[in-house]
C-alpha cells in the first residue's frame, strides 16, 4: 500500500512504494485517465515528501542552535514528554511539528485540496490550463440521474462544479462528521485554554502577588489542533458557499440534550461562539509570539466557520441569539448571555486592543510579532463586523438589534454605550482621508464645491476597508424594522410601535456622533454614504469582476440611507 505502520504507531514509507520506482510498480495506473493518473502519481510523492519532511524536522530542539530555552515538561493531553518554548530570540518555528505522520490528518488534508481543488503545487503550463476545464466535466456527467432528482439538489444548478461539488458532500452524509470532527478539535483547544486558566488562578493565590504567568502549553498539541482545524474549516467554508441547504444542515447538527433525550442540541455554532471568545481573551496575555500564533491562527479559523454559517442562514441567526455561558474565566463574560452580545463584546475588545497596540508609538519599527498581532486583529474585526450584520438580515434582527443598543461597555472614565463608542470608532478611522471624502462628488453632477483628489496614504486602504465593513454594520442597524421579519411577533400592533421607536433611537443614536461640517452642522448620513461609495469603488478597483458579490447589497444599503432625512 505505501504506508507501513509501525507498533508505536508512527508512519513510515517503504523505498518499494515510491511513486518514481520501476515501471512495474506504476503499471496498474496505465489504464487510468491521464489527469486522474498525474494527480494520483502527484498525491503519492507528496506522501513520501510528507514523512522525508518528518525525518528533517524532528531533530530542531537543540537549545544551544536555536537559541530557544526549552523546558521539559509532560503533556496531559498528548501523554508524553514535551518541550515548552519558555522564551525564544530568533528562533526557527517549532510548529512545524511531526503530526502530517498521523493518517487521520493525511486524510483529511487530501479532502481539503480535493474539495477546493488546489493541489499545493503549480500546474506547468504545458499540461494545458484548457485541458484541465475539458476534463473537470468529467466529475459530474451524471447530473440527470434519479438520485439527483430525488432531493433537493435537483433544484441546483448541477452545471456548475462548485454548486455540484457542495451537493455530493452534502449526499455522501459527510456534513454531520465534518461538523462533529471541528467541534471536537475546538472543544480540544478549550481544554488546553481552561487548564491553563485554571492552574494559573492557583498560581495566582500561592504567589502573593507575583505576575508571572506559568505557561505550560504543549506546543505539538496546539500545532496540531491548528492543522486539523484550518483544513475542516477551509472544507467548510467551501461547502457552505452557494449552499443555503448546506448551512442550514451543520446547524442542525447536535446531541441529545441533558434536560430531555428526545431533544437534539446544536453544536456548531455553540462551539465556535465560545472558542472565539475564549482565544481573543487568550491572544490579550503576554503570550510567547509562537503560542500566540498559533491561538490566532485557531481563533481566525473559528470567525471564518461562523462568517460562512452565518450567510443568509436563519438557524443560525436564531442560535446566536440564545444564551451561552463561555466556559473558563473570562472576566468581561462572566454570566450567561446570547451569542450576539458575546460577539459584540469581542468586537469591542478587539478594537480596545487595537487601540492599544497603536498608541504604543512604534510605528514602523515594530517586529514582526507585532505586525502579525495587527494583521491578525483586523481579520477578526472584520469578521466580527461580517458575521453581526449577516445576523441583522434575518429574523433575529429585531431582538439583536435591541440587545446590541443596550450593551454597555467599561471606559477609562466609566460606563457608556457601547455602540455608541463603537460608532465613534469606526468615525475616527476616516480622519486621514475625510476632507476629501467629503468634497469628493462620486460621480454626483449635480455637486457644489471645489472637489478634492486625494490618494490614500499609508495604512489608509485598510481604514477605508475596516470602516466600510465598520459603517454596513451600522447601516444595517439604522433600518427600518419589519414586522414580517421578527421571530416572535404575536402582537403586530405593539410590535410595529416598538420596531419603530427602537430604529429611531438606533439612527439617533449612531447620526449623533456624525462629526460636523466647516459650519458646525451635522453631517448626519453623508460620511456614511460617501464612505460607503469610497468603499464600493476601492473594490471594484482591487478585486475587478469579483466585486460583484458585494457591491450590490451596499449600493442597496446607500440608497436606504439617502432616504433618511437630514
Amino acid at each position: 500500500t505505501g504506508l507501513e505502520f509501525s507498533p508505536n504507531e508512527k508512519t513510515t514509507v517503504s523505498e518499494t512504494s515510491l511513486p518514481c520506482g520501476s515501471d512495474t510498480n506504476m503499471q496498474y495506473l496505465d489504464e487510468m485517465p491521464r489527469k486522474f493518473r498525474r494527480n494520483f502519481e502527484k498525491l503519492l510523492s507528496r506522501i513520501v515528501d510528507k514523512s522525508a519532511d518528518v525525518k528533517i524536522i524532528l531533530p530542531v530542539a537543540d537549545e544551544q542552535k536555536s537559541g530557544v530555552t526549552l523546558k521539559s515538561t509532560g503533556c496531559p493531553y498528548c501523554q508524553r514528554g514535551v518541550s515548552t518554548c519558555i522564551s525564544t530570540d530568533n528562533s526557527p518555528d517549532l510548529s512545524q511539528m511531526s503530526f502530517m505522520a498521523n493518517p487521520s490528518l493525511l486524510a483529511l488534508d487530501s479532502l481539503n485540496r480535493i474539495l477546493t481543488g488546489n493541489t499545493g503545487d503549480k500546474m506547468e503550463e504545458e499540461e494545458g490550463q484548457q485541458e484541465e476545464e475539458i476534463h473537470d466535466t468529467d466529475c459530474h456527467t451524471d447530473e440527470k440521474s434519479d438520485s439527483l432528482e430525488e432531493n433537493d439538489s435537483a433544484k441546483e444548478d448541477l452545471s456548475n462544479p462548485l454548486i455540484y461539488k457542495n451537493a455530493m458532500l452534502r449526499q455522501s452524509g459527510s456534513i454531520y462528521f465534518l461538523a462533529r470532527a471541528i467541534v471536537e478539535a475546538f472543544e480540544a483547544v478549550s481544554c488546553i485554554i481552561i487548564g491553563e486558566k485554571n492552574e494559573k488562578v492557583e498560581g495566582r493565590k500561592s504567589a502573593t502577588g507575583s505576575k508571572e504567568q506559568n505557561t505550560e502549553c504543549c506546543l505539538g498539541c496546539l500545532s496540531y489542533l491548528r492543522y486539523k482545524v484550518n483544513c475542516l474549516s477551509s472544507i467548510i467554508d467551501g461547502a457552505c458557499c452557494l449552499s443555503d441547504e448546506n448551512r442550514r444542515l451543520f446547524c442542525v447538527v447536535g446531541h441529545t440534550s441533558d434536560h430531555s433525550s428526545s431533544v437534539e442540541e446544536a453544536i456548531l455554532v455553540p462551539s465556535l461562539i465560545n472558542c472565539i471568545c475564549q482565544v481573543v481573551y487568550k491572544t490579550s496575555d503576554n503570550l510567547n509570539p509562537q503560542f500566540h500564533e498559533l491561538f490566532s491562527d485557531i481563533g481566525l479559523a473559528a470567525f471564518r466557520t461562523l462568517t460562512s454559517l452565518t450567510h443568509d442562514n436563519e438557524s443560525a441567526g436564531l442560535q446566536l441569539m440564545a444564551m451561552y455561558e463561555v466556559k473558563g474565566n473570562v472576566s468581561e463574560i462572566n454570566q450567561r448571555q446570547s451569542g450576539v452580545a458575546i460577539v459584540f463584546r469581542v468586537l469591542c475588545h478587539l478594537v480596545q486592543i487595537r487601540h492599544v497596540i497603536r498608541s504604543g508609538g512604534l510605528g514602523d519599527k515594530r517586529n514582526n510579532s507585532e505586525k502579525s498581532l495587527l494583521s491578525n486583529n483586523y481579520d477578526a474585526t472584520i469578521f466580527c463586523f461580517n458575521i453581526l450584520t449577516n445576523i441583522l438580515e434575518t429574523s433575529a434582527s429585531h431582538d439583536a438589534r435591541s440587545v446590541i443598543s443596550k450593551l454597555q461597555i467599561d471606559t477609562t472614565d466609566s460606563e457608556e454605550l457601547a455602540l455608541r463608542w463603537l460608532t465613534r470608532w469606526v468615525v475616527g478611522l476616516t480622519e486621514s482621508y475625510r476632507n476629501a471624502l467629503m468634497t469628493g462628488s462620486f460621480g454626483d453632477k449635480n455637486a457644489k464645491g471645489i472637489e478634492i483628489t486625494n490618494d490614500l496614504k499609508h495604512h489608509d486602504d485598510e481604514y477605508l476597508v475596516m470602516a466600510g465593513n465598520g459603517f454596513i454594520f451600522l447601516a444595517c442597524l439604522m433600518r427600518q424594522g419589519d414586522t414580517r421579519t421578527v421571530a416572535d411577533s404575536g402582537n403586530k400592533v405593539e410590535l410595529s410601535s416598538h420596531l419603530k421607536e427602537l430604529t429611531l433611537d438606533l439612527r439617533n443614536m449612531i447620526l449623533s456622533e456624525m462629526p460636523t461640517d466647516q459650519n458646525g452642522n451635522g453631517t448626519r448620513a453623508a460620511l456614511m454614504i460617501k464612505s460607503l461609495k469610497a468603499f464600493c469603488n476601492y473594490y471594484r478597483y482591487t478585486i475587478g469582476e469579483l466585486s460583484v458579490a458585494i457591491i450590490p447589497s451596499v449600493m442597496l444599503l446607500i440608497s436606504e440611507l439617502e432616504t433618511i432625512k437630514s
